[in-house]
Formats: C-alpha cells, sequence, structure tokens
C-alpha cells in the first residue's frame, strides 16, 4: 500500500516505497521561473521610448507552458525586474526534451544613466540615454 499526504502544499510520500510512475507525477513542481540564457536589447534605449527586449531561454520539456511575464522598476536603485513564469499540467505527461524559446517584450526606462535588468537567473548591465 502507497501512502501519499497533501501537506503544506506539497505532495509527501515515503522514500522508502518503490512508486508508480504516474504517483511520481504527482510530486513534480508546477509553478516555476523560466530558465533564461540571454537577454540583449534590439537597439539602444532611449528615456520614455519603447525598447524591446530579447530573452532566450528553455523550458525542460514540452508540458511547461510560459505565463505572462511580469516587471517591476526600482527607481531609486535604476533596476528592472522582469520575472518570466512558467506552469506545468502536473497531469500532464511529456518526454524529457529541452524546448527553446525566444520571448520580445517592450520595456520603458524613466529615467537615464546606468540600470540593472534581471531577468529571472540572469543580470544585464545598461545604458539608458536621453
Amino acid at each position: 500500500m502507497v501512502e501519499v499526504r497533501f501537506l503544506y502544499g506539497k505532495w509527501f510520500i515515503s522514500q522508502s516505497l518503490k512508486l508508480p510512475a504516474d504517483l511520481l507525477i504527482l510530486m513534480k513542481q508546477t509553478k516555476r521561473l523560466a530558465d533564461i540564457t540571454s537577454i540583449s536589447f534590439a537597439k539602444e534605449p532611449l528615456i520614455g521610448k519603447k525598447v524591446t527586449l530579447i530573452v532566450k531561454g528553455f523550458l525542460r520539456d514540452s508540458a511547461w507552458k510560459l505565463r505572462e511575464e511580469s516587471v517591476q522598476t526600482d527607481r531609486d536603485n535604476k533596476v528592472l525586474f522582469l520575472k518570466i513564469p512558467i506552469h506545468r499540467d502536473s497531469n500532464q505527461l511529456a518526454m524529457q526534451v529541452i524546448e527553446n524559446f525566444k520571448k520580445e517584450i517592450n520595456l520603458v526606462f524613466p529615467d537615464s544613466g546606468k540600470w540593472l535588468v534581471r531577468c529571472n537567473n540572469i543580470s544585464e548591465e545598461i545604458e539608458v540615454k536621453s
């Protein structure tokens, strides 16, 4: 007999038991941030003007899907935080094959100077001109 418990928002299964594959799916993480490999700007950013940020990354298998990104700006420290979450249906089976993605995001910098752009697991410094 296999005992599966849901506590504190997570599934727990005894480590000593040999489990069927479908029970292991219950333990997989269903939300996380996407793995980013590079970020770059299509052109030099200017203060108050839209600029396109090109984000490249990968999904660990075809069951993971990109979600809507969120952007936060810290004007005092001149840091732009960009989070790109991904979601996986815990009941969906998929081959573990990496899928690359490319996402273009329009940004506006409110002030000139050196800015740090942080996107999930990667950062890049950029000069914003007036």
